[in-house]
């Protein structure tokens, strides 16, 4: 971890870094003055460079260029979400390493014992069963296997994604209580899994976010 006087500066490895979630957090990251790693099978589609930016080549598959991409951090951003054994990959070389914050994207299928019955969810969860049934499964396994590791996890559940601005604020809460929508901007989710680089508030939880 780098320190100087504006504070703590961090070094952050992102999964999924070329994917236009992952671009928009490196961004940002590297605006407020941390070091990124970006793991990408293909680096050509980072078009930008900066001198605190790192790309490491590799699949998810490919341990050695994961533990690579791992060591030294100071915490893994996960935006890969339904490849599980990628997923597993990740975790087993973070606890290697001994790196322990992990925020990982997860979807609105994965049910979370705060959630209650929610008639619109439950319709989006049953079409995207019947058109993408083992997108469903890998989601479901893939957080599994962060929620039985022993690091200091966050499963951001998210809705559908869109392309659109960010809003004033980021809605967070559990499904069938009222508190989160079912759309939600990149922007959003960029800057909701930014923050939790600091904040300790959903460590070991599930929250589902929204626009």
């Amino acid at each position: 971890m780098l320190i100087n006087d504006g504070g703590i500066e961090m070094r952050v490895t992102v999964f999924g870094a070329t994917g236009r979630t992952g671009r928009l957090f490196i961004k940002k990251a590297l605006l407020k003055g941390h070091e990124v790693v970006a793991f990408a099978r293909s680096p050509e589609k980072i078009t930008f460079q900066h001198e605190r930016l790192t790309i490491i080549k590799g699949t998810l598959s490919d341990i050695d260029a994961i533990e690579k991409a791992v060591k030294d951090t100071d915490a893994v951003i996960e935006l890969i979400g339904a490849v599980s054994e990628g997923t597993a990959n990740i975790v087993a070389a973070m606890q290697k390493h001994n790196v322990r914050r992990l925020i990982a994207l997860s979807a609105i299928s994965h049910q979370d014992a705060l959630d209650k019955r929610d008639f619109q969810r439950a319709l989006i969860n049953g079409i995207v069963k019947l058109t993408m049934p083992k997108l469903v499964k890998e989601v479901s396994k893939a957080a599994a296997i962060i929620r039985e590791s022993e690091l200091d996890w966050t499963l951001v559940r998210v809705p559908s994604l869109k392309d659109n601005g960010s809003s004033s604020y980021v809605k967070v809460g559990s499904y069938g209580r009222g508190e989160v929508g079912f759309q939600l901007s990149r922007a959003d989710l960029s800057q909701f899994m930014y923050e939790q680089l600091t904040d300790q508030k959903y460590i070991r939880q599930a929250p589902a976010i929204s626009s």
